[in-house]
Parts: structure tokens; C-alpha cells; sequence
């Protein structure tokens, strides 16, 4: 099972992750294992990683990589987030969960300054 520390708000972060630019031959080692190639895949990642999030041309060319992805399936996804890291809100709110999942809640995960300062007085 492989993490890939994709981003569950922007599409990109996650998407590039299958980008060829990455694909090594077998035996080589890659920055990510995936070794897969589809050119149109390709352009439309670009072409995301170029658009602001909240352009309506976002979705759009999101839908169309997806698409192309879910219809060759790269990858089996298994789960949306590995871990549940239980928090106590009886003095700071504002956490990440399951109904406000900004972030990955393992704040040694490079999302420690995230939570920090979206968390807030309970009192």
C-alpha cells in the first residue's frame, strides 16, 4: 500500500503524481512507481496546473483527466486518508475531521503550520 501524499482540495497535486514526466523504465527507479503514459492524460494535467482553482474551466478539465485515468486505473486507490488521529476540543476547535478535512490530521506530515493556525480558543 503506497501513500502518495497527493492533495484531496486541489485535483493537481494529486494528478501530476501520474504525469509520464515521471514514467522510468522498469528497473530504473522512479520519483513515483506508477510507469504509466498517456499523452492526452498528460496535457490536461498541464493544462491544470496552469488554471487557477476557481476557474469553472477547473472542473471541466478535471472530469476529462479523470476520465482518462479511472478508464486505464493506474492505481487502486484503497482508502481516501490513512490516518485518524483523534483530537480533544475541549480547549482548541477547529481541527481537521471528517467533516472539515482541509488537511491530512497527521501534523508530522508536513501540515503541522496548517492546523496550527486554523485551530481556535473552544472558550
Amino acid at each position: 500500500v503506497l501513500g502518495h501524499g497527493g492533495s484531496v482540495r486541489d485535483p493537481y497535486f494529486t494528478l501530476r503524481l501520474y504525469h509520464s514526466r515521471y514514467s522510468l523504465p522498469t528497473g530504473e527507479r522512479a520519483t513515483y512507481p506508477y510507469r504509466w503514459k498517456n499523452e492526452q492524460y498528460d496535457q490536461l494535467v498541464d493544462q491544470i496546473g496552469s488554471t487557477g482553482e476557481n476557474d469553472p474551466k477547473l472542473s471541466e478539465l478535471f472530469r476529462s483527466a479523470m476520465g482518462i485515468w479511472i478508464k486505464e486505473l493506474p492505481d487502486i486507490g484503497l482508502v481516501q486518508w490513512f490516518h485518524r488521529i483523534p483530537t480533544n476540543t475541549t480547549y482548541w476547535t477547529g481541527f481537521p475531521s471528517e467533516e472539515n478535512p482541509y488537511i491530512n490530521s497527521a501534523y508530522w506530515h508536513r501540515t503541522s503550520p496548517l492546523w496550527i493556525h486554523s485551530i481556535k480558543p473552544a472558550q
